[in-house]
């Protein structure tokens, strides 16, 4: 849900949204609770700004969508033909209710990876969607 503090419009005041240091003394933060965890214990000032160690791995998990986007290894950069095929099959399997469909074609690689770790496939894990296809087949 959404809070919106009527007493917060006008001028010179200042909004917080989720997660954001407040200028007070030890940083505190604005941090969402659910009612069962507001209790006589609450302690508003363990709620402050995050760890050097957290800081660090967000910033590596923001470096590594940045190489990502860099490699264009998103949908977005995919060829339209290809956006095109992805649509359909994604399509196929919402009229199948996300059941798998009997041709191989039908399946994600997560369930042909499955049929090829029951067939014992050996390099299944480094396969892509089509290469697993091929190699089932070929086990057939």
């Amino acid at each position: 849900g959404v809070l919106i503090d009527a007493n917060q419009n006008g001028e010179g005041k200042t909004i917080a949204s989720v997660y954001s240091v407040r200028p007070r003394p030890g940083a505190p933060v604005s941090t969402p609770l659910r009612w069962d965890e507001v209790n006589e214990r609450l302690d508003p000032r363990r709620f402050t700004m995050a760890s050097s160690k957290q800081i660090r791995a967000a910033r590596k998990n923001v470096k590594q969508a940045q190489r990502a986007a860099t490699r264009k290894r998103t949908i977005a950069h995919l060829s339209r033909s290809t956006r095109r095929g992805l649509q359909e099959q994604a399509r196929r399997g919402r009229q199948r209710g996300g059941e798998p469909g009997h041709a191989l074609e039908n399946r994600n690689r997560q369930q042909l990876y499955e049929v090829a770790r029951r067939a014992g496939i050996p390099g299944r894990s480094k396969m892509g969607k089509w290469e697993l296809i091929d190699a089932i087949r070929d086990r057939r």
